[in-house]
């Protein structure tokens, strides 16, 4: 439901507000997420950064992507829990 309802976030509206007309060379996203030992099955990136991913190309992305580096690693689980992107 994340995805759903994430786009609406005030916060949101009002960045997609302040980004219309700016030329954005480059966005960042960090998630780290705590080990809680509850989701065993799929790591910080396709728990809650692939909303923030959504969130930027549907915010920014008014032209071709020009290059996306990222970085994940397992600091405290078995699956990826810390993601630069």
């Amino acid at each position: 439901m994340v995805s759903h309802v994430e786009p609406f976030n005030p916060v949101v509206t009002e960045m997609i507000i302040l980004l219309n007309g700016e030329k954005v060379i480059a966005v960042e996203a960090v998630r780290y997420s705590p080990y809680d030992g509850k989701i065993t099955n799929t790591g910080v990136i396709f728990d809650l950064m692939i909303h923030d991913i959504d969130i930027v190309c549907n915010a920014v992305c008014t032209v071709e992507i020009d290059a996306v580096c990222s970085f994940g690693s397992v600091v405290r689980s078995e699956m990826t829990d810390f993601a630069n992107a």
